[in-house]
């Protein structure tokens, strides 16, 4: 490289443009000084330290280790130049699901034939045509390795992290996995959510990162690069807190959300017209008390476990409702069918309050109220106007509404509510409910049978105030859609006060992604996280240990004297 004049002109202005010449002359001197046992290795190291670009992916490929039946692959990247395996994805019970079991029908049959004429009479099958079937079953999952290995590399290969948002829609060519039993069919959401997961994981790692703090990047990119490229006005970057050290539990302590369960409904025996409106219970993890104080935490440190216990102690303020209800006789004929109906809306608000605070023990500071009023619901048509018919045969005005609420909410248990008005009157009746009762926090949400939001409140002016009122979100899908679905609301609701501030959590997306907590504690403006009734133990569980990894892995990196990842991935 000495005689620069030899090199065609392009090459000469590329060789110039970057540090390639003075790199490689630095990592042979180095190399030739020190004369180390691995020289190549130690070339690799030296060129690693000088790249720049940000880790991308680079395969996906069979684990040989583990039974092809189980579908399980290596996922690779390239980091600083080097190709190192990042983590795993198992599509075995993701992608493929069995049909439904009809006696007679095609599912049936087609399990009968996959299975042998024998086994299907009760007779033993033999060893020759147990090895043949399972011979054919081999041959078929190598067709579905082929696949998935083949549709990584052309749709996945090559993407930089920013990508990481139309994850979930890249994925849409799973349904065409061919499938290898007779009698099962493609699950391709599920297969998504399960590949975007270990996606995910893997960037995390690449980055060093855990899965909140890369969640919180991407977020941050994407919506940088919508305000750029749309010219949005009126909307400032956000993100949830940092966690890295022992004080930054302090301004954790009001942000994490509250978990909250329904306690009496609408509709039915109940005296309140709206059958969607829910008067629910909330709780911060301090219900489950503080850290132990062998790990010398701060106090405004949760219990480890505390996602468990939380969710448990809601579930428990269901039952104590209910008992609430039936320990009076003139409320013991609303349960119904183990359902709790509302009576007054003033009365269950009082009741719930009740409730929950026997399920907390001592800690009744711990808890607070959410009512989904669903008032649309309750709006009655009449000749030159209407009215709202909360309670049956007592119609008001939007004042009269906006002043039961400020009852409601007059002892500072009711923090929340959600769809308070119908939606032509959200902006007059958020704005009366805000000066009657600043502390409560208005929510605007979709219909039960839409998913479709009011439309969001304009932008104000600048230097004028957004509208009193936020909007809700659902965790559904892979976190790649969580975050895209945020970024698209918030940008429309940054006329509002905050989006994402209740978050309905979706059973199905919480058995299939490991991250759906990261996702949730990723969003900056998230307050209370809403319990399915179909939420099941394990997938507590797996939720409450990825925050207790959390939560160590901070308080574990002070000892050592690391900052700690915003978040425990695994």
């Amino acid at each position: 490289m000495g005689r620069e004049e030899l090199l065609p002109e392009q090459v000469q202005k590329y060789v110039e443009k970057w540090p390639i010449v003075d790199t490689v002359n630095t990592a042979l001197s180095t190399i030739v000084k020190q004369m180390p046992d691995d020289p190549l290795g130690c070339l690799a190291e030296a060129f690693a330290k000088e790249t720049w670009s940000g880790p991308r992916l680079a395969g996906m490929r069979l684990d040989y280790s583990a039974p092809i039946c189980e579908l399980r692959f290596v996922i690779t990247a390239v980091v600083q130049g080097s190709r190192v395996r990042l983590g795993t994805v198992c599509f075995d019970k993701v992608l493929f699901r069995e049909l439904p079991k009809e006696e007679g029908g095609e599912a049936e049959a087609a399990r009968t034939d996959s299975k042998g004429s024998k086994e299907a009479e009760g007779e033993e099958e033999s060893p020759s045509s147990i090895a043949n079937r399972k011979g054919l079953e081999q041959e078929q999952y190598a067709k579905v390795v082929t696949f998935l290995e083949d549709f990584f590399d052309k749709v996945f290969v090559g993407l930089y992290f920013f990508d990481f948002v139309k994850f979930h829609a890249l994925c849409a060519g799973l349904s065409k996995a061919p499938i290898p039993l007779d009698g099962y069919t493609v699950d391709a959401e599920q297969a998504a959510v399960a590949l975007v997961d270990s996606l995910l994981t893997a960037f995390a790692r690449a980055f060093d990162m855990s899965n909140m703090e890369f969640l919180k990047k991407v977020l941050a990119n994407a919506l940088e690069t919508r305000i750029a490229d749309k010219g949005v006005r009126g909307m400032e970057q956000r993100s949830s807190p940092a966690l890295r050290s022992r004080q930054d539990f302090q301004a954790w302590r009001s942000r994490w959300a509250r978990m909250s369960v329904p306690l009496f409904h609408g509709g039915g025996p109940s005296p309140i017209r709206a059958a969607s409106l829910r008067v629910c219970a909330a709780f911060t993890p301090f219900v489950a008390g503080s850290a132990d104080a062998a790990l010398e935490a701060p106090a405004e440190c949760p219990a480890l476990g505390w996602v468990g216990t939380t969710v448990r102690i809601a579930q428990a303020s269901v039952a104590e409702g209910l008992k609430v209800l039936q320990a009076d006789k003139a409320t013991a004929a609303s349960v119904v069918d183990g359902i709790g109906y509302a009576t007054g809306l003033v009365q269950t608000v009082r009741l719930a309050r009740k409730a929950a605070e026997a399920a907390a023990g001592g800690a009744a500071e711990e808890t607070s109220g959410v009512l989904i009023a669903a008032a649309e619901e309750a709006w009655v048509e009449e000749d030159g106007g209407g009215a709202y018919e909360l309670e049956t045969g007592q119609k008001m005005s939007l004042q009269e509404l906006v002043d039961l609420y400020a009852l409601a909410a007059e002892d500072n248990w009711l923090r929340m509510i959600v769809r308070p008005f119908r939606p032509d009157d959200m902006d007059e009746g958020c704005r009366l409910l805000n000066a009657a009762r600043p502390e409560v926090r208005l929510v605007a949400d979709s219909a039960a049978d839409s998913e479709e939001l009011p439309v969001p409140p304009g932008v104000p002016e600048r230097g004028m105030p957004c509208e009193a009122y936020g909007c809700a979100l659902t965790l559904s899908g892979p976190p790649s859609a969580v975050i895209e679905t945020f970024v698209d609301r918030a940008i429309k609701w940054r006329g509002g006060n905050g989006c994402g501030r209740l978050l309905h959590l979706d059973a199905r997306t919480a058995k299939a992604s490991k991250s759906t907590i990261e996702a949730a504690m990723s969003l900056p403006d998230t307050e209370v996280l809403l319990i399915p009734p179909d939420l099941v133990e394990e997938d507590v569980l797996e939720m409450s240990k990825r925050v207790d990894a959390m939560m160590l892995a901070v308080l574990f990196a002070e000892e050592s004297g690391e900052a700690a990842p915003d978040s425990g991935g695994e």
